[in-house]
């Protein structure tokens, strides 16, 4: 059975790992706040909640590149889980304890009782309508023959003087 020295382990080492990931990628994104529970199989559960602004793109980041190892035989990998509302968790097993890394999830708000605004609503504003495209009048084709070249001293039609020079 897991002891709490082997929590306890687990928590260390993810906390370093959090700390050198977020300090290498510049993000400031809040701590993981790390909870003790017991899995649905009985094995303990280390569960941290990430928050603030960035959340879901550290928590990402971190499970995509950061250096999360496999040091006991029977971890694994994490894999999404989006079975609890309102948040997106990373589940893996970890130094045979089960870790949740996870952050609320944007799609779903809090809510928070405010009072109604004396503020009146403004109304929408008219829809604007889009430009029509401007023809424009179509430009004159000329031979090619007939322009001489930037690079060139005279076009096709005149003869270098030393051409006309006879011997």
């Amino acid at each position: 059975m897991t002891t709490d020295a082997t929590i306890g382990k687990a928590r260390d080492t993810l906390n370093s790992s959090w700390y050198g990931f977020m300090a290498d990628r510049n993000l400031s994104t809040a701590f993981p706040d790390w909870r003790t529970d017991t899995a649905g199989d009985g094995t303990p559960l280390l569960s941290g909640r990430v928050s603030g602004r960035g959340a879901a793109h550290a928590v990402a980041q971190f499970i995509r590149l950061g250096k999360i190892g496999l040091p006991v035989d029977g971890d694994t990998r994490p894999s999404i889980d989006y079975d609890t509302p309102g948040r997106v968790a990373y589940v893996w097993r970890f130094y045979g304890v089960w870790v949740e890394l996870w952050h609320p999830d944007g799609a779903v708000q809090d809510v928070v009782d405010v009072p109604p605004s004396s503020v009146p609503e403004t109304p929408a504003p008219a829809p604007v309508k889009a430009a029509e495209p401007v023809l424009s009048a179509p430009v004159p084709r000329r031979s090619l023959i007939s322009r001489a070249s930037g690079r060139l001293p005279y076009t096709r039609r005149n003869k270098t003087p030393k051409e006309t020079t006879t011997r």
